[in-house]
């Protein structure tokens, strides 16, 4: 956009800074397309595959509810909670919050060298930074559809673990 300036020359006034917030991460986790999945390793180098990325809880809790993730290759239920640096887990408390003994995978923008976050019941929980594996810019993830969204629209599996060793562990196959 320009302004016009008293001698009136044309000048290019600076564009809009955009606001990192957590609900920009959550966008972006929600919209799983903006991540390089072939890709996607816990801060303690474990495989990350997200079957799916679990639904968008707007009650006190975790930030998604009953996600699908495979980590190293096993598959596991449960919760995901979304901050933008890992230390927020400990600031937010969550550490000692029964409501996050669900949770299965961190994710955060930044690591910021936490490795792990840890339960109410001892458990730690692996942290999963996505800023550096983002295919696009975090602008981005502002206007653009969820990706499970188009998945479920065209009949497409969103990952190709099999499930059926999971389900027959849940008693459903």
């Amino acid at each position: 956009m320009t302004g016009l300036l008293a001698s009136g020359a044309l000048r290019e006034r600076p564009a809009p800074r955009l606001v990192v917030t957590e609900d920009l991460v959550v966008r972006v986790w929600d919209r799983q397309h903006l991540l390089g999945h072939a890709r996607l390793q816990t801060e303690t180098g474990r495989q990350v595959q997200v079957v799916y990325p679990g639904w968008r809880s707007r009650e006190a809790g975790p930030d998604f509810r009953e996600a699908l993730i495979a980590l190293d290759g096993d598959l596991e239920q449960g919760d995901v909670e979304v901050h933008l640096r890992a230390r927020d887990w400990d600031s937010h408390g969550h550490g000692v919050d029964p409501r996050y003994r669900g949770v299965i995978l961190h994710v955060c923008l930044w690591a910021d060298g936490a490795p792990a976050s840890r339960r109410q019941d001892g458990e730690l929980v692996p942290v999963l930074a996505l800023y550096p594996h983002l295919r696009g810019s975090l602008e981005q993830a502002l206007h653009e559809r969820p990706y499970f969204l188009d998945q479920a629209r065209s009949m497409r599996m969103p990952a190709t673990i099999p499930l059926a060793p999971f389900l027959a562990r849940k008693g459903v196959v």
